[in-house]
């Protein structure tokens, strides 16, 4: 049973982990066969309080009861389509699809979108406290970028810190093929051994003007 099972019967997202690991305790028990899983998950979801002491989803039950009642039902976010025209239908329903996730917080198909496997290529998604590896067209340059910023989540609505975020993206990074700095970036990298061997030694003015690029 994966998280998306567990959550459809109810388990918030805070408490899946948990749901996971008791689940698993009990498969590996053999105790399974007593009953049904998805049977005791929902009564369990519908009233913790009576399984605070189980032997088995203890733990999860009184996560519940902290928590304060099951998590909504899973619901498809709406995410802006650019060009829809021209856009195949099933690449539209490959990013609805995504849209249901869970952890999904925000989407959007831009105008290039066509088919891809875990996402059209051309989409974009969002999720909340959570990394989909496969949410990623598998086409020409596709990839996934984390950013970790020593900062609260607030920092991001607070308009004078928001300025500095929108900065930080549009002037602090390039993106395609080909994509250079005019000034290039400082990086201790660039004072290694680059005439180990006549690639590196012939693309090094090339390599420091593309640090830092998607290219």
């Amino acid at each position: 049973m994966n998280t998306d099972h567990l959550h459809r019967l109810g388990i918030p997202q805070p408490c899946i982990n948990t749901a996971i690991r008791e689940s698993q305790v009990a498969a590996d028990s053999g105790l399974l066969r007593q009953f049904d899983l998805k049977k005791t998950l929902r009564d369990l979801v519908a009233q913790p309080d009576d399984f605070v002491d189980d032997g088995l989803f203890g733990e999860l039950a009184r996560e519940l009861v902290d928590y304060g009642g099951p998590a909504e039902p899973s619901r498809q976010i709406e995410f802006p389509v650019w060009g829809a025209a021209g856009i195949d239908e099933a690449a539209i329903g490959q990013m609805r699809q995504a849209c249901t996730l869970p952890v999904a917080a925000a989407g959007a198909l831009m105008p290039d979108a066509h088919v891809g496997y875990g996402l059209p290529i051309g989409g974009v998604l969002a999720t909340r406290n959570a990394v989909v590896p496969y949410a990623v067209g598998v086409d020409i340059a596709c990839r996934m970028k984390l950013s970790v910023l020593d900062m609260p989540a607030w920092t991001l609505t607070e308009s004078h810190k928001a300025e500095l975020y929108d900065n930080a993206l549009e002037k602090g990074t390039r993106f395609g093929v080909g994509g250079e700095y005019k000034k290039p970036m400082d990086h201790a990298v660039m004072e290694g051994e680059w005439h180990c061997t006549r690639i590196t030694r012939e693309n090094k003015d090339k390599a420091w003007r593309q640090l830092g690029t998607s290219g």
